[in-house]
């Protein structure tokens, strides 16, 4: 048999019912079906007035619920992107070139090689000034959404800036002596 907790909506199939208390579970009811075949997310599923079932919410009790929810989905969109935009980055310049590159940029300018200095600066404003802004503004964007509607609006394409990316390599910064 099976049965479904009364507060998280999960279904745990084949239960032995006695290990499952009826305060807390409902066991094997008779809306489950009609749910799942509807294929209404449990999110959306409410113990019956009677306490003995399942049904969906109301759509004012759905709408309630997505206001509840939307902060969160909101955040995990925001922390897609920012896995994203790392993984896109780090593609082209991983921690350790990132790292490196800044060193020699830094000691080029110290020391007066200015074209070594030259040659690395395009890497760095291609991050910080073109995929990061991009970003940012995304992000922004993102976080001004107020719902579900706008916030699948929303979308990101970092691959646009592939053609930028002026391909920096910490050995073509050390080639260049002056």
């Amino acid at each position: 048999m099976l049965v479904v907790n009364k507060t998280t909506m999960e279904v745990i199939r084949r239960a032995h019912t006695p290990d499952f208390p009826t305060a807390d579970f409902l066991h094997a009811p008779a809306g489950l079906a009609a749910l799942e075949a509807a294929e209404t997310p449990s999110k959306y599923w409410k113990v019956s007035g009677d306490g003995l079932d399942i049904e969906e919410k109301t759509q004012a009790e759905k709408d309630a619920q997505d206001a509840a929810d939307f902060p969160g989905v909101m955040a995990a969109k925001a922390g897609q992107m920012s896995i994203e935009v790392q993984a896109y980055i780090f593609a082209r310049y991983d921690e350790n070139t990132q790292m490196s590159l800044g060193f020699l940029y830094k000691r080029a300018v110290e020391t007066g090689k200015t074209n070594r200095a030259a040659h690395i600066a395009p890497a760095i404003d291609w991050v910080l000034e073109t995929v990061l802004t991009y970003f940012y503004a995304r992000k922004a964007a993102i976080c001004a959404t107020t719902n579900q509607t706008g916030l699948d609006a929303e979308s990101w394409d970092f691959s646009t800036y592939d053609a930028s990316d002026p391909e920096v390599t910490i050995e073509s910064a050390l080639a260049i002596t002056d």
